[in-house]
């Protein structure tokens, strides 16, 4: 049960981080548009994001979901796949943060019309 409940959570983080396209921009720190492009050209690529790119969508990520990010991006920077592997509560919480927000600010294909 462990191992599903992980790799569904790795699959969300992953979606999370490399989700497609973007709604309007709702304020905070980051550009929510931009983030949402940003997410769109590495849901694109294939494997994991670069650090490079990891370090820019946690630059662009808005001030709602900053922190989430960054814990995020700071497991993959550190552990790479085996972050989904060791994911624990933060990681869940901060996947779980990331995937609402984007639900009701980026356009990831997953919404019922």
């Amino acid at each position: 049960m462990r191992r599903t409940v992980i790799g569904v959570l790795a699959a969300s983080a992953m979606i999370v981080l490399l989700a497609t396209g973007c709604g309007d921009d709702s304020g905070g720190g980051g550009d929510v548009a931009a983030y949402c492009d940003k997410s769109a050209e590495l849901d694109a690529a294939d494997g994991l994001p670069s650090d490079a790119d990891l370090d820019e969508i946690k630059e662009l990520a808005p001030s709602e979901i900053s922190d989430q990010v960054a814990v995020l991006v700071d497991a993959f920077q550190d552990e790479g796949e085996a972050a989904f592997e060791n994911a624990g509560e933060e990681f869940i919480a901060a996947g779980a943060a990331i995937e609402e927000f984007e639900a009701e600010n980026c356009d990831t294909g997953d919404s019922a019309e």
